[in-house]
């Protein structure tokens, strides 16, 4: 386990999603469709991969008395995973669908102090394909981070 003092731009992401009551208002939603078909459990241990190899996605951020933001890298966290069956659905029910996960997932909040701070959902689409929805609180990751763990 590794510990170091948050990030300010962390602290103060903190500090909001401590203050705010909305978890929608704190979760980044990721959509993540991948170009050629892959099998769901390839797409979850690639991901189980990338979480073993950078500890931000196993971290958790906590307060302590002076009222600093501490960061802390956890060993052996895997992110949370839930996997849906939609190789059945109707296209039309599809973007229906898509917009009630959205809202059920953006609404569910994180506890910074809890890890893991990143939830992934794989969607099984017809032909083998998948798609996947990453979340995650903002203080997590910023824009470089999530570009630098998609190239991974």
């Amino acid at each position: 386990m590794r510990e170091s003092p948050a990030h300010p731009a962390q602290t103060t992401a903190c500090f909001l999603h401590a203050s705010s009551p909305s978890a929608a208002f704190q979760n980044i939603q990721l959509s993540i469709s991948l170009g050629e078909a892959c099998p769901a459990a390839r797409v979850r241990q690639a991901w189980q991969q990338v979480t073993a190899n950078y500890g931000v996605l196993r971290s958790s951020f906590f307060k302590v008395p002076a009222g600093d933001c501490l960061y802390r890298e956890h060993d052996g966290i895997e992110a949370s995973w839930r996997l849906l069956d939609w190789t059945k659905l109707a296209a039309e029910e599809a973007p229906e669908r898509w917009s009630a996960l959205l809202e059920e997932d953006a609404a569910q909040p994180f506890d910074l102090a809890k890890p893991p701070l990143v939830r992934f959902i794989a969607i099984e689409l017809p032909q083998g394909h998948c798609h996947l929805l990453m979340t995650y609180p903002k203080v997590l990751l910023d824009e470089d981070a999530v570009f630098r763990l998609l190239c991974a």
